[in-house]
């Protein structure tokens, strides 16, 4: 899609949340050799300031720096199938090559939006009025500033070598914000590096759907009710 849509005007840059940085970014970011920038955001910055609970998750800015779509899944709300009905190895981390299939599909309705915002513009009937992107977009309440607090303090004293003070801090800051997959993830993985990437990752979400936890914003007008 970068490639296509560059020369048209569209830059993408793709936000790493990953609490072990660059030894951990890294890897992924080299074997996927993209062709548009790749940050890594070790702190937890965009998704505090953006509200931004879960991965993937894209929002739209235009050439004057305004938030045009607020932070929304860009996979749709088929994602999730994709990776059930035995589509997906969990053991082997990898899709079958009907899933791939399926994951494709499941992604070009968010990909043809994109190329019509890039060609028209403020016109695209995907640029959202300001009230609709007020609408929305959660602002941070006490809650979520708490839980903040309490996920860099829990990082800080787990770098400071001192895991057993820190964990139930990481434990509150998912229940002050239990919205946040990222939080939830980024625990999980600082306990155990990688182990968020298969069966605990999957017994975590699941556990956070049976209690009834939002797991992303769908973007419907992209997608569909």
């Amino acid at each position: 899609m970068h490639e296509a849509l560059s020369p048209k005007g569209l830059a993408i840059v793709a936000i790493a949340l990953d609490s072990r940085g660059e030894a951990a970014s890294r890897p992924w970011i080299e074997r996927a050799a993209p062709s548009y920038p790749c940050l890594i955001d070790q702190r937890h910055v965009l998704s505090e300031l953006y509200g931004i609970t879960n991965v993937p998750t894209a929002f739209w800015v235009d050439e004057e720096g305004r938030i045009v779509r607020p932070p929304e899944s860009s996979s749709g709300a088929s994602y999730g199938a994709v990776f059930s009905h035995g589509r997906f190895d969990r053991a082997k981390g990898t899709l079958t090559e009907d899933g791939e299939a399926a994951l494709r599909q499941a992604l070009q309705p968010y990909r043809d939006a994109v190329a019509d915002w890039v060609m028209h513009g403020s016109a695209s009937r995907f640029v959202l009025s300001p009230e609709t992107i007020l609408e929305r977009t959660t602002p941070p309440d006490g809650k979520r500033s708490e839980a903040a607090a309490c996920f860099h303090l829990a990082r800080y004293l787990f770098d400071q070598g001192q895991a057993q003070e820190a964990a139930p801090l990481f434990q509150r800051a998912t229940e002050l914000w239990p919205e946040s997959i990222s939080y939830l993830r980024q625990w999980g993985d600082i306990e155990v590096p990688g182990s968020m990437g298969g069966e605990r990752f999957f017994k975590r979400t699941a556990e956070a759907r049976a209690r009834g936890e939002a797991l992303s914003r769908i973007a419907t007008d992209i997608y569909g009710e």
